[in-house]
């Protein structure tokens, strides 16, 4: 799922035109397509152990992320720069990843929390001083990468250690 979601945030404003646009979604198709065969393969192991509420966990953590990230697109629409909307999603994306390291058991997902927060930062100061596509294009291609780098290692079982607290 997560590789789904790096593809769309890299069919945003494309970072570089022409030819190169092709190029850039040829890669983007091929990864994400590499990335979800990696996790749908066959592994052994066993399974993660997860707390019995985990599920209504993610539903909340799912549901602030999604409203928070609504709130932030109508309220642009209707009162602010649009021009901030993809950079502050990302930002949202960012946060919402650093619960579910914890709910998932999967320190590699902080790594990921703290790079979309980081591009997210980055594009709303690139928003605003170089403009709103430039923010955008930003914000979706350091979003595409985290989200496919993290999805390679979550598939290749990086990141994984002894379960972490839950509380």
């Amino acid at each position: 799922m997560m590789s789904v979601f790096a593809f769309f945030w890299a069919m945003g404003p494309p970072p570089v035109d022409g030819a190169a646009r092709t190029v850039t979604l040829i890669v983007a198709v091929a990864l994400t397509a590499v990335t979800i065969g990696l996790a749908l393969r066959p592994r052994g192991g066993g399974t993660l152990d997860l707390v019995g509420d985990w599920q209504q966990r993610y539903n909340r953590v799912a549901l602030v992320a999604l409203g928070a990230s609504a709130a932030v697109a109508v309220g642009l629409v209707l009162t602010g720069p649009p021009r901030l909307i993809a950079p502050l999603v990302c930002l949202v994306v960012g946060l919402h990843f650093f619960p579910l390291a914890t709910l998932f058991r999967q320190p590699l997902y902080r790594w990921t929390g703290i790079a979309l927060t980081a591009v997210g930062l980055l594009a709303v100061v690139v928003a605003v001083t170089a403009g709103g596509d430039e923010g955008r294009r930003v914000a979706g291609f350091g979003a595409a990468c985290a989200l496919w780098a993290t999805s390679f290692g979550v598939s290749l079982g990086a990141g994984r250690t002894a379960p972490l607290p839950v509380g």
